[in-house]
């Protein structure tokens, strides 16, 4: 799998209801604008004459204010979407209330523009709810790339220098051998930068559990050769960690 496949998954889950929200809301914002759009050309041309009576009035204002609120809540409060339910909100004012001459219609248009205008979001949580989901996709592109580096970057010596009590340079580290089907022995490389002053002492072991010796064939001032013998010939590509010291000489 590829390092970025985890991230484009949630990406994908993420990012699909949100854009079915957004479809929606503005399937409804233009279905209401039209209708509002009919009702206000129709009182224009006079086939409304009187104002709405207060019940059908008061249950217009409401479902409006329903619409332009839930409108509002699944665009994530946009700033398009809400003037645009403010201008369906008052071409039906017009479209239902014209021309004015009423208390009441002073009173519940202005109310529903102010409620859509004020009333705080119902969901605040669902901003916090994507932020997680970034935060997490994040998370994973970062765990899957540093995954994917390890894998592409094979460490094959890892050295230490470091000097003891007794003011005795030491050099220790971990060392890989590597194998190919058919293959039973490999010789392993170190230097020593700088080199050691005396002829250094070495010891050299297996890291893990292998059925396989390894030995030095070759100790050097500035470096040192070790030899791994596998008890069989290797089947499949094989890789053998070794760890080794290495103790600058004694003093004559």
């Amino acid at each position: 799998m590829r390092a970025t496949d985890g991230t484009m998954r949630i990406a994908a889950i993420q990012t699909e209801p949100s854009l079915l929200r957004a479809r929606f809301a503005a399937v409804l914002t233009c279905s209401v604008v039209a209708i509002a759009a009919f009702f206000l050309t129709r009182r224009a041309l006079g086939a409304l004459a009187a104002p709405l009576p207060v019940l059908p009035l008061l249950v217009t204002a409401l479902l409006i204010g329903v619409w332009a609120i839930t409108v509002r809540e699944l665009s994530h409060q946009s700033a398009i979407v809400t003037a645009l339910t403010l201008l369906s909100t008052l071409m039906f004012a017009v479209a239902c209330s014209y021309p004015g001459t009423r208390v009441v219609d002073w009173l519940i248009w202005p109310l529903v523009m102010f409620a859509i205008v004020l009333l705080p979001p119902l969901t605040p949580q669902a901003t916090d709810d994507l932020e997680s989901i970034d935060a997490a996709s994040v998370k994973i592109l970062t765990d899957e790339g540093e995954e994917a580096e390890e894998e592409s970057e094979l460490v094959l010596q890892r050295v230490t220098r470091c000097r003891t009590a007794d003011g005795r340079e030491t050099i220790s580290g971990q060392l890989l051998a590597e194998f190919v089907p058919g293959e039973r022995q490999a010789t392993v490389y170190v230097a020593f930068c700088p080199p050691f002053e005396r002829m250094p002492e070495i010891e050299v072991n297996l890291a893990d559990d292998f059925d396989a010796t390894v030995k030095p064939t070759q100790v050097l001032h500035n470096g040192a050769q070790f030899e791994v013998r596998l008890a069989e010939p290797a089947e499949e590509c094989l890789r053998v960690p070794l760890e080794f010291v290495a103790t600058d000489g004694e003093p004559a």
